[in-house]
């Protein structure tokens, strides 16, 4: 599902000064809680894994890319205009260094691979609405909105890992589309778009790679952003169980019209500890932590944002062809200066849990069910919000 996560964490974006009409509220509103998928969109991606013939649940090729799945992921609710913190930069960084992966056999055998996914989900959210107050403007939490409406799931991806005339020298690319799309509403559907590429090295058990990112998001059926990044990660493999994947990601928000306002460069760095058990579930532990900070374009420092997320995952294999995942994210914002619009210097925090059920179809057949739960709290009332979700997807790879 859309975890892009992300628009991003961390985001400062909410309406601003005078409102010049309620979609320009909405549009702006969203960038609360849908991050730019940083991490994972800009992060080099499907390396020789550091350990040749080490695939066990330690190892970057073995590591879960929950990239997309049919629950919705934080990134996904976009109801909430409740906080920065959604937790993408982690899932995102996770699918990072799990795509930062994969490929010596990739490389050897199949160059090009990608994967289609479908699925569907239900969602339930409770939020303040938001009103607007007269001159000067002000905003005002208004009547409890509950929401449960059904969405449908679409992703297409492409990857590309080929090897260069350069010993352990590889060019990377890839081409993403996620779509996260109402049944019975159209004003949070939310499309993304994002295309990379760059260039990986393999050096003993590391993996070092660069690669350069656009992504487009759509809300609404309108643009909404526009991002370039540039993303530097590496991944290693310390011992037969234990591997560390870091990543530094730059990236500048771009927003049509009067949305500029919240026009803001991230940075970002992230560290990723992985330790499989070699237990008979094949169990494997991810520690993550996310430090970023966002500044608004328009040097308003009110609008600019410090982020602190902290992730913990276990991923398992408890029976041959079945997955089990359970992760769970907590995160802390604090904006810049005391907002005159707010009459507070804005904080924001955010906690999630996710699990997830995976089973083989085939040989490129793969069925997912994702439960999810997210809960936003803000010192600013009208920017809280509860999310639930439940959803299945089929995946088809190749």
């Amino acid at each position: 599902m859309l975890d892009p996560a992300s628009l991003n964490p961390g985001s400062s974006n909410y309406a601003v000064g005078v409102f010049p009409s309620t979609a320009f509220f909405i549009a702006v509103a969203l960038a609360l809680c849908l991050p730019v998928a940083g991490a994972w969109a800009q992060a080099p991606a499907e390396p020789p894994p550091p350990k040749a013939g080490a695939a066990d649940s330690t190892t970057p090729e073995a590591q879960p890319a929950p990239a997309s799945n049919a629950s919705g992921s934080e990134a996904d609710k976009p109801q909430a205009p409740a906080s920065t913190a959604t937790g993408t930069e982690a899932i995102k960084t996770e699918a990072a260094a799990a795509a930062t992966a994969a490929a010596a056999a990739a490389v050897a055998t199949k160059p090009i691979t990608g994967s289609l996914e479908a699925g569907v989900s239900q969602e339930r959210s409770q939020f303040n609405q938001v009103r607007i107050g007269d001159s000067p403007v002000i905003i005002i939490p208004g009547d409890t909105v509950r929401r449960n409406e059904p969405f449908r799931h679409l992703a297409a991806a492409l990857d590309a890992n080929v090897a260069t005339p350069v010993k352990s020298l590889n060019f990377i690319a890839d081409v993403n589309y996620d779509s996260h799309i109402g049944f019975r509403s159209s004003d949070v559907d939310t499309v993304y778009t994002q295309g990379d590429m760059g260039l990986q090295y393999g050096f003993g058990k590391n993996i070092v790679g660069v690669k350069g990112n656009i992504e487009r998001w759509q809300v609404g059926g309108s643009d909404f952003r526009r991002v370039r990044g540039l993303g530097i990660d590496m991944v290693s493999a310390l011992t037969d169980q234990l591997s560390t994947y870091f990543l530094v990601n730059l990236s500048t928000y771009r927003h049509p019209g009067d949305q500029s306002v919240v026009d803001a460069d991230y940075r970002a760095v992230t560290g990723n500890l992985r330790w499989g058990s070699k237990d008979a579930w094949s169990s494997a532990y991810t520690l993550q932590g996310t430090f970023s900070r966002e500044l608004n374009k328009g040097n308003d420092p009110a609008l600019d944002v410090n982020a602190v997320l902290i992730r913990a995952a276990w991923d398992s294999k408890p029976v041959a062809g079945w997955d089990l995942g359970v992760s769970t994210i907590l995160q802390g914002s604090k904006f810049g200066a005391f907002d005159p619009l707010l009459g507070v210097r804005r904080s924001d925090r955010y906690t999630g849990l996710d699990v997830n059920f995976g089973h083989d179809l085939g040989k490129y057949l793969y069925a997912r069910l994702d439960l999810g739960y997210a809960r936003y709290r803000s010192n600013v009332s009208g920017f809280d919000n509860d999310w639930g979700s439940i959803g299945v997807s089929v995946s088809w790879k190749f």
